[in-house]
Order: structure tokens, then C-alpha cells, then sequence
């Protein structure tokens, strides 16, 4: 199957990204996580890129394990425990955020 690729920039940073999706998916994942770090750093007036990266993945995860929780109920024991992880290290970064 042929590689595809997709030249992006995300908080400053310029690389490629090369897979077998076609572009215009990988487009769409793009846009979608620009929106998600959008979302992110309109709570805070400057925050280091790195912090945005990361709290914007802690809510990807969480939101990707909302929906995993609807799908595949019989494993909500081990996602409610990790939901609940996810949800305490987002509150400590928001905190941690604030602080600076």
C-alpha cells in the first residue's frame, strides 16, 4: 500500500507525518486535534507548548475512553478505574497550569 504524507505544524513544531491513510483523513485527525488544543488554550493565557500537548492528550485519552466505556461495556470496571486516573492528572495539570 502506498505512503502517504502530510506536512503539518501543531504549537510551532513542523514535521511530516507518513501513513497508510489517505490525506484527507489525515487531514480531518489534524483539524480535529488543533481544535482539541484550541479548546485547551483558551483557558490559559500562555502556557508552554509541552504543557498544552500534554493536557490536550490526557483529554483525547479520557474522551476516547468515554467512548470505549459505550462500546465495549463489559470492560467499564477496568475504564471507570482508569477514567477516574485520567480525570485526577487532569485536575493536578489544570492546577499545575494555574500556578504558573
Amino acid at each position: 500500500m502506498q505512503k502517504n504524507h502530510l506536512t503539518v505544524n501543531i504549537l510551532g513544531s513542523t514535521f511530516t507525518i507518513v501513513s497508510d491513510n489517505d490525506e484527507e483523513y489525515l487531514g480531518e485527525v489534524v483539524e480535529y486535534l488543533i481544535m482539541k488544543i484550541e479548546e485547551v488554550k483558551q483557558g490559559f493565557a500562555k502556557i508552554d507548548p509541552l504543557k498544552i500537548s500534554l493536557l490536550t492528550s490526557l483529554n483525547l485519552v479520557d474522551e476516547l475512553f468515554k467512548v470505549k466505556k459505550l462500546i465495549y461495556p463489559e470492560e467499564s470496571n477496568d475504564s471507570l478505574e482508569i477514567e477516574q486516573l485520567t480525570e485526577r492528572l487532569i485536575n493536578k495539570i489544570d492546577e499545575s497550569l494555574l500556578e504558573n
